[in-house]
C-alpha cells in the first residue's frame, strides 16, 4: 500500500538516478537525496488521505534511492579496497544501533504522548528535525574535503579511485 509505493518508487527513479550520478558524482545526489528525505514524516501531518500519502511516499522514496546510490558510490570512491569490509561492518553495526535507539526512544515518546495524534505528531516533528540536523552534518563533510575529513574523523587511507572526484573506476551498469 502507502509503504509499498516508497520500495517502488526506487525501481522506478533508479535507473534515471544512476545516469544523474554518472554525470554530476554522488556527493550532489547525496544533497538531492537528504533535501528529499528531510521533510518526509512532518509532512504526514498535512493530511491523512491515501493519495497525498501515497503520493508523498512516492517523492521521499525517490530521495531515499537517491541517498542509498550516493552512500553506495562514495564507499567505493573514497574508501580504500582494503579498507571496505571493516568499515562496511562498523557502519551497519552503527546503523542496528541507531535503529534499535530511535525505536525504543519513539516507544518512549508514544507510550509517554499516548498511541494517537499527539504522540505521533510529536514522533514525525522530532524525526522531522533530526533529519535537519543531519543536513549540517552533512554541509560539514561534504564538498572538496569529505576525503581529509573523512580520514581525520576515523584514521582510514582513503584513497580516490578516479582522478575525476566522484567518478569511480568501477563502472555500474545503468538500467535503461
Amino acid at each position: 500500500s502507502i509503504f509499498g509505493c516508497t520500495v517502488a518508487s526506487k525501481v522506478v527513479f533508479l535507473p534515471a538516478i544512476g545516469r544523474y550520478a554518472k554525470r554530476h558524482g554522488p556527493v550532489r545526489l547525496l544533497w538531492i537525496g537528504g533535501l528529499a528525505i528531510t521533510p518526509g514524516a512532518t509532512l504526514w501531518l498535512v493530511s491523512g488521505e491515501f493519495w497525498y500519502l501515497f503520493c508523498l511516499q512516492f517523492f521521499v522514496g525517490a530521495g531515499w534511492a537517491c541517498w542509498e546510490m550516493a552512500t553506495f558510490l562514495l564507499v567505493f570512491d573514497t574508501i580504500a579496497e582494503r579498507e571496505r569490509a571493516s568499515v562496511l561492518t562498523l557502519f551497519n553495526f552503527a546503523n542496528a544501533i541507531a535503529i534499535v535507539a530511535g525505536s525504543l526512544l519513539g516507544a518512549a515518546v508514544l507510550r509517554t504522548m499516548g498511541v494517537g495524534e499527539a504522540g505521533y505528531a510529536t514522533l514525525f516533528v522530532a524525526t522531522g528535525a533530526m533529519r535537519v540536523a543531519t543536513l549540517f552534518m552533512l554541509a560539514s563533510i561534504a564538498g572538496v574535503g569529505v576525503r581529509d575529513r573523512l580520514r581525520r574523523i576515523a584514521g582510514l587511507d582513503l584513497q580516490p579511485l578516479s582522478p575525476r572526484p566522484g567518478a569511480s573506476s568501477i563502472d555500474l551498469p545503468i538500467v535503461e
